[in-house]
């Protein structure tokens, strides 16, 4: 007779991505981009589309973008080769936590990102973005004129959350 023993697995999961992946990101104005916890790139104007090459095996992207001035009118935008994009998938805040950018950090309070538009609608006030999946959206917090600092972050992999041993 083989015992079932149901465990729960609070890591990720240890593969990763199965291959690297290319993408581009920008937002209204800075943008800093983190894989895994390492700062891997910034753009410093929104007019600018930030590439982006992320490593196989990695698990987590987060980003942090902040507006110049508020009224803000923010929004970030990313499409990956791997159909990868900006949407409600991704998870949102304003609040700042320390080690939001690591790969372990357990975001499971943050809300989900809002769509302020998809790029091939071509929204308004940011128009149709070049360079981007069609199927894209513009994300921010729910109100995108006064949240002037907002940080998400995206799971590349699903995290591991039940496992049988026998």
């Amino acid at each position: 007779m083989h015992e079932s023993i149901v465990f729960n697995c609070y890591n990720e999961c240890l593969s990763g991505l199965k291959s690297a992946i290319k993408g581009n990101l920008t937002c209204s104005f800075y943008l800093d981009v983190y894989v895994d916890g390492q700062k891997t790139g910034y753009n410093e104007n929104h007019n600018n589309i930030g590439h982006q090459i992320i490593a196989a095996g990695s698990s987590v992207i987060a980003v942090k973008c902040r507006c110049k001035i508020p009224p803000c009118g923010g929004t970030i935008l990313a499409s990956f080769d791997n159909g990868l994009v900006t949407d409600g998938s991704w998870k949102c805040t304003t609040i700042l936590q320390p080690g939001w950018y690591y790969k372990n950090f357990d975001d499971s309070q943050w809300q989900s990102a809002i769509s302020h538009g998809v790029n091939r609608d071509n929204p308004m006030p940011w128009g149709k973005k070049d360079g981007f999946s069609d199927e894209a959206h513009f994300i921010w917090t729910d109100n995108y004129n006064s949240d002037h600092v907002v940080y998400c972050r995206k799971r590349l992999v699903e995290k591991c959350t039940t496992g049988e041993q026998t």
